[in-house]
């Protein structure tokens, strides 16, 4: 995997979902800028590690071109209070709320597990 370092510090860009996007030479020319550096920076996990990045972080992997499958685990956190928005931009977890999903939903459910509690958790005696 790779980095570009810095860009989490860039903003937001308009149609930057590029997520399984193979071709890293054509995502650079789309998103470079003359005022600012792009600088890759490998980030090279053995198996069982993790990285936990900025969800603004330039980032991905090129093609695999080994015989071996390439696995990988993603988790995109966000807030408890994160809902579908009719009129918002589109992204591909709005597919996962179901057919019938109404303006304000909020992704949760057994697709949009929560993994801290809102609450205290209970000491156990």
């Amino acid at each position: 995997m790779q980095f570009i370092k810095g860009s989490h510090t860039w903003g937001l860009f308009e149609d930057a979902y590029s997520f399984g996007h193979k071709d890293l030479d054509a995502l650079e020319k789309k998103y470079r800028r003359d005022d600012r550096a792009w600088v890759e920076e490998p980030c090279i996990l053995k198996a069982g590690q993790a990285s936990f990045h900025h969800p603004l972080l330039f980032h991905g992997s090129g093609p695999n071109p080994s015989r071996e499958p390439r696995l990988s685990f993603v988790v995109h956190m966000m807030a408890g209070d994160c809902g579908y928005k009719k009129n918002g931009r589109f992204h591909p977890n709005a597919v996962l709320l179901g057919p019938f999903v109404k303006d304000g939903d909020l992704f949760e459910g057994p697709l949009f597990p929560q993994i801290w509690p809102t609450e205290a958790v209970p000491q156990r005696a």
